[in-house]
């Protein structure tokens, strides 16, 4: 649009070639400012493709504009072919250019306050840009859980059990590690969620067995000190040791089945994916069926594949688009996770199993002083995007952060907003006050106080455009120049992407609010002291007389009513409209002051079910001046309440109306041939 704009208040060529010509010397000469100062150019190596991809979007919507209006002119041309013309319908792209380009034309005339006015709107746009900025910060959710809390700490992981980070345990130790426990906790689980894998295990000894697991879970050898696991340990094994590897646990009903007994801790191997681990202890089952971590949750890994599939679907969304713990609809997503039995999983080293291709699930944190919690938790929400449970105060709180945008900056401007305002609002009065005569002529040629007052808002529109535009460019080459000679050493400008919406959005709104009440003092001098909405006369018990403002000359009175008689004829049966109609009847009616037309008809009024049905008398009549004729419609109800008559009636008169409109349209050869059809019908009627 802007390089459209300007080449119509730069230019304004006469022919056609010209304009395109002009237009795209417009997009050009902008595309080349913005390859000379924009960082983005800088970023890719193909910044062409981005000139070359505007150019191919126009010429697809100029072919897909050609071909649909050359469609809707045939059905146009066939609708008229078969049913005659009972529509009318402006093309809103044809009114909207229109108005762009009367009121660009009024800039044109007032090349100086529409320069000042431009000036002023830049200006506006470069100052919003250049000290406002948009910025990201975190916004901390807490939700009290119902589950007792299992140790005084933290529990961090994802919303959906996805992977975190792995630089999470880093961050985490580095952080809180001299003040609590920190123990990262993995899985090594199938990729496809609606499939398992089955990692098969094999003794090592003269009588080898083999059993089958379905994931692997990862601990760390700090987990004892946060948990306490290790009570669950079958007498003679041990936990983990800091530096091992090749070591694993078995749960007590696994060791069962492979023929480990709590005597060959430390003695017997298994071997998985090529390697041999040494047993060094039994897990009984209860530590890992019964014991609740602070989500409520036991520490086997999730069994995807036994979700019900719509659920699924939505943890493969939310894993995705990377959201956390607490936001909209987790709650029944927690409820109804799964998780693997102790007899389907194999309990290995933490760093052994990210060896092997595990992912970190939860980090655990136990402080020694719980007073502690609430503190660091609420340091973590405003300096990490996690999800966490706490505990403090003797429960569990989950704790959210979520990532939020806000424009910062934008009190600063305010009275260089207001001022822009202002200034808008003092040009567009003024605007209309110059253009009272034209808008006498438009009102008198037919348009709406609706369609005038529109004319403004595209004249304010065209100045939000250049504005906007100019001062973006204005905003990007002065940040060229201050970066280049480095007068803002240490400082940078961020004309980013999301923040030159937010400004354009800006300087739009203040333009267009600045414009709302001189074109509705525009759309008020063109209709004054005259009431704009039309209103059905007062019913007399069943019968409702009234006049419609439109006058008939000569033939046109047969014309006319032909016309309307094959409208209302479309209507015969067809209940799929407004209204359907019986007995259509056209009879001359013999008055006063010559021969007039009656149009007769027998009508049902949507909508259907309030059973509203009535009778409908159109009388063309002679004037006293003999070839003028006056149209007055009596209208007699036959069914339906008095109240649902008269709403009906109001769409139904309005309708008629509009036939009226239309008829003021239908060119001359068209006229004399309804009035010819009408004369052989009335002849036939006679015979």
């Amino acid at each position: 649009p802007f390089a459209f704009f300007m080449e119509r208040l730069l230019i304004a060529a006469r022919n056609i070639t010209q304009q395109v010509l002009g237009t795209f010397a417009m997009f050009v000469a902008v595309y080349l400012v913005l390859w000379a100062v924009h960082p983005a150019f800088r970023l890719v190596n193909t910044g062409i493709i981005i000139l070359l991809g505007f150019i191919i979007m126009a010429l697809a919507l100029l072919v897909i504009s050609i071909v649909t209006i050359k469609f809707n002119e045939q059905l146009k041309e066939y609708q008229e072919r078969t049913m005659g013309v009972h529509t009318a319908d402006v093309s809103r792209l044809s009114t909207l250019g229109a108005a762009f380009g009367l009121g660009i034309s009024n800039m044109r005339r007032r090349k100086l306050r529409t320069a000042l006015t431009c000036v002023t709107l830049v200006l506006l746009s470069f100052t919003v840009l250049s000290f406002t900025s948009v910025r990201t910060y975190l916004r901390a959710n807490i939700i009290p859980q119902p589950q007792k809390p299992a140790y005084p700490g933290i529990l961090v992981r994802d919303r959906v059990w996805g992977p975190l980070e792995m630089p999470t345990v880093g961050l985490l130790t580095n952080q809180y590690g001299r003040r609590a426990i920190v123990a990262p906790r993995g899985w090594l689980t199938s990729t496809n969620l609606e499939k398992r894998i089955f990692i098969d295990l094999f003794t090592i000894g003269p009588s080898p067995s083999r059993y089958t697991v379905n994931a692997l879970l990862g601990l760390s050898p700090q987990e004892p000190f946060v948990t306490g696991l290790d009570r669950f340990l079958v007498p003679g094994g041990r936990w983990f040791r800091p530096g091992e590897e090749e070591v694993c646990i078995l749960p007590l009903p696994i060791a069962e089945k492979l023929g480990i007994g709590p005597e060959d801790a430390g003695k017997r191997q298994v071997e998985m994916f090529g390697h041999r681990f040494t047993v060094v202890g039994l897990l009984r089952e209860e530590a890992l069926a019964e014991f609740k971590d602070l989500d409520g949750e036991v520490l086997t890994p999730v069994d995807y594949s036994l979700l019900k599939p719509e659920t699924l679907r939505q943890i493969q969304e939310l894993q995705q688009s990377k959201l956390k713990l607490g936001a909209t609809s987790t709650t029944v997503l927690l409820e109804e996770y799964k998780h693997f039995l102790p007899t389907e999983i194999l309990i290995l080293p933490y760093e052994m199993l990210l060896n092997l291709g595990g992912t970190l699930r939860s980090v655990a944190l136990r402080f020694s002083n719980p007073e502690e919690v609430k503190g660091v938790v609420r340091e973590m929400m405003n300096r990490f995007e996690v999800s966490a449970y706490a505990v403090h105060e003797g429960r569990v709180f989950l704790y959210s952060s979520i990532g939020m945008t806000a424009f910062s900056g934008l009190a600063d401007v305010m009275i260089p907003l207001f001022i822009a305002a202002l200034i808008v609002l003092n040009t567009m009065l003024g605007a209309v006050h110059e253009r009272i005569r034209e808008i006498g002529i438009f009102s008198a040629i037919g348009l709406a106080p609706a369609h005038i007052s529109m004319l403004f808002l595209a004249e304010a529109s065209v100045f939000g455009n250049i504005g906007v535009i100019l001062g973006y460019l204005l905003g990007q080459v002065v940040a060229k120049v201050l970066t280049h000679y480095g007068w803002l050493a240490g400082l940078s400008l961020n004309y980013s992407s999301l923040s030159a919406v937010g400004v354009a959005l800006i300087v739009l709104l203040t333009v267009l609010l600045s414009t709302l009440y001189p074109a509705r003092k525009a759309a008020q001098m063109a209709v004054p002291d005259v009431e704009r909405k039309w209103r059905l006369p007062q019913p007399e018990g069943d019968e409702m007389r009234l006049r419609l403002p439109f006058m008939l000359t000569g033939g046109d009175s047969l014309a006319c009513n032909m016309f309307l008689k094959e409208f209302f004829d479309a209507y015969v049966d067809y209940t799929g409209g407004e209204f359907y109609t019986d007995a259509v009847e056209l009879t001359p009616l013999e008055t006063e002051h010559g021969r007039g037309y009656l149009l007769r008809m027998r009508l049902w009024l949507a909508p259907y079910d309030l059973g509203v049905s009535q009778v409908l008398e159109m009388r063309t009549t002679p004037t006293e001046e003999g070839h003028v004729y006056q149209v007055d419609i009596v209208l007699h109800r036959l069914s339906g309440d008095l109240t649902s008559w008269r709403k009906t009636n109001w769409l139904f008169i309005n309708l008629l109306r509009k036939q009226f409109l239309i008829w003021r349209t239908i060119s001359l050869p068209r006229k004399r041939e309804y009035e010819r059809q009408g004369r052989e019908f009335l002849a036939l009627e006679v015979a």
